[in-house]
């Protein structure tokens, strides 16, 4: 029920892919479906996927690259859709190659908004 009280602004922080028609997609768990570009004579095997929570005293997700996009990662446009961990503050998502080379950046800055969360605390007072 809080996650509808979330509003949430998507940017791109750079990398080769160009993410863009970044949307934050609500379900029980944020998604974000962006989509992005791979240049050509691109051929990408591997790399690390990395997630922090810039605002949170959490460590950072990191992940084989392979695990969550199909690879080999070649020339063409995709979309794609990702399950953001459901934490208020800022996180970043980034696609590094085997060299680690920056492939992609996107960053969501979530915060609640005042109305909603005035009721929430209002209902769960007690």
């Amino acid at each position: 029920m809080l996650l509808l009280a979330l509003n949430a602004i998507l940017t791109s922080c750079g990398g080769l892919f160009n993410p863009r028609s970044l949307q934050l997609v609500p379900y029980e768990s944020p998604m974000v479906r962006f989509k992005y570009t791979v240049p050509p004579y691109t051929n990408i095997n591997g790399g690390l996927r990395q997630i922090s929570l810039d605002t949170a005293p959490f460590p950072s997700i990191v992940e084989p690259l392979c695990k969550n996009v199909t690879c080999p990662i070649q020339n063409g446009t995709y979309t794609k859709d990702v399950v953001w961990p459901n934490l208020s503050g800022t996180s970043t998502m980034k696609w590094f190659d085997p060299d680690a080379t920056l492939l992609l950046c996107i960053r969501l800055k979530e915060r609640l908004n005042n109305r909603a969360l005035t009721l929430w605390n209002s209902r769960n007072a007690h």
